[in-house]
């Protein structure tokens, strides 16, 4: 039987399989998908001969946390969040965290290719531990992801447009607002200044979005320029959850 840890606090099995080590590639930034992509936009954007480390820590997160300090940045989100196909510090939110709070430890909590019950579930888990000031929180694919859980492998598993599963946008639209009201009332619980970065905001709309950014070692995730706009237009506001 696995601990309570592993059920909850972490993303999925494979970063906790993988917490405390230094990985090369990482879904969906992988080998096979390096070696089966287009050569000359590879060397045209300098990934050839250029490795990525993936430092997973101890938690399963993209962060640093020798020593982990309190009372810092909690960044949760996605892909992007986590920084899939960039260097650790070419990420919009090292950027942004730098640039905005750079006096504050840094903790990416990015949840790559998962939704916002994940979202909620490591929050949760991490919150007391990290005992962060703020928390910043992007919006995700309300619509087209959600997680499940597997009592044969005994881990979450997620749900998303990749597998051609949509769902109705009521029921989804309810659930979103259901996690999103926890994830405040945990910040409220814990005395967690709560940020949000939703729809309306620069980068997830056009042209950030579109795929002249999507420059990331995988050919999918935005690259390092987009990652530097959004960085460095960051402001320490929050916008309406709807």
């Amino acid at each position: 039987m696995y601990s309570m840890d592993r059920q909850f606090g972490f993303v999925n099995d494979y970063v906790y399989k993988h917490r405390g080590k230094t990985l090369k590639w990482f879904p969906s930034d992988t080998r096979d998908k390096f070696l089966a992509n287009d050569k000359d936009r590879l060397v045209e954007l300098g990934w050839l001969g250029t490795p990525i480390e993936y430092k997973i820590s101890r938690y399963g997160f993209r962060h640093n946390d020798e020593p982990e300090k309190q009372g810092g940045v909690m960044w949760v989100g996605s892909s992007d969040v986590f920084g899939v196909g960039n260097h650790y510090i070419d990420n919009y939110t090292y950027i942004a965290h730098h640039k905005t709070y750079p006096d504050l430890p840094y903790y990416n909590l990015g949840c790559a290719g998962f939704g916002i019950e994940t979202y909620y579930r490591v929050i949760r888990f991490n919150i007391e531990r990290l005992k962060p000031s703020i928390l910043v929180l992007t919006k995700t694919w309300e619509h087209s992801r959600t997680e499940k859980w597997n009592g044969k492998s005994y881990e979450h598993q997620f749900l998303a447009n990749s597998n051609q599963i949509y769902f109705d946008k009521t029921p989804t639209s309810l659930r979103y607002l259901k996690n999103m009201d926890a994830i405040r009332y945990l910040c409220h619980r814990y005395g967690v200044e709560f940020i949000y970065k939703g729809a309306t905001i620069k980068y997830l709309e056009h042209p950030y979005n579109s795929n002249k950014y999507r420059t990331a070692r995988d050919l999918h995730h935005k690259g390092k320029e987009w990652h530097a706009i959004v960085g460095n237009e960051y402001t320490h506001e929050t916008d309406r959850v709807d």
